[in-house]
């Protein structure tokens, strides 16, 4: 094979090559890139308890909560559209607040918790509360 006919051969493989790369689809996304995709209710059940505490409670929803729907934006705002089910007669239909997320945290409301498990299946993020005996940690579950 010629010298010329070879470098237009690695030449035609190198442009094919590079014209098939697309972006790494298994690239890791953050909190955010979840949190923002879709909207999300407060829910019951864990859908993998292994990403707990040890020592936890679920904060679990009352029944006025669990028509709630959570849509996060990526400007740090978070509406929550309050459903049918009120929890008292003053409550707005839609309530907006700041929220921010930092690393494996996110503040709502002023509130600051541990985010422990993002995915698009379920949010859960925990508030370290004091107890008597020590302390606790409260989950909470977004799906």
């Amino acid at each position: 094979m010629n010298k010329k006919r070879l470098v237009i051969l690695m030449m035609s493989s190198a442009i094919l090559l590079f014209s098939n790369c697309k972006k790494d689809e298994t690239e890791e996304k953050g909190p955010l890139d979840y949190l923002t995709k879709r909207t999300w209710k407060r829910a019951t059940v864990d859908k993998n308890p292994g990403s707990n505490p040890l020592l936890n409670i679920y904060l679990l929803p009352v029944d006025c909560e669990k028509d709630d729907v959570y849509s996060f934006s990526v400007d740090g705002i978070v509406k929550i559209d309050n459903g049918t089910e009120k929890c008292n007669a003053a409550e707005s239909k839609i309530e907006t607040s700041a929220y921010s997320v930092a690393k494996r945290e996110i503040t709502i409301k002023g509130v600051q918790y541990i985010l422990t498990e993002v995915s698009p299946q379920q949010i859960k993020y925990v508030n370290v509360v004091s107890a008597q005996t020590g302390y606790y940690y409260a989950v909470i579950l977004l799906q």
